[in-house]
């Protein structure tokens, strides 16, 4: 489940990562996520360089989380 979101806007738009075996499963995960963090800007996709731009930036290279 932790790799369901490969990319955030694989959760924003509902769209699951080319490679998968569990179809259903992926689409469960994408709404367990969404009720245990509460929202989607407190997901942080691990494969998503763009998780970065969305968080608050303090230094160079250093973000707030």
């Amino acid at each position: 489940m932790a790799t369901a979101p490969y990319r955030i806007h694989n959760l924003e738009e509902r769209i699951p990562f080319n490679t998968l075996h569990d179809l259903p499963g992926v689409y469960g995960a994408f709404a367990r996520i969404r009720e245990l963090a509460g929202g989607e800007d407190l997901v942080l996709p691990g494969h998503d360089p763009l998780v970065l731009d969305r968080l608050t930036r303090v230094a160079d290279g250093i973000v707030e989380l």
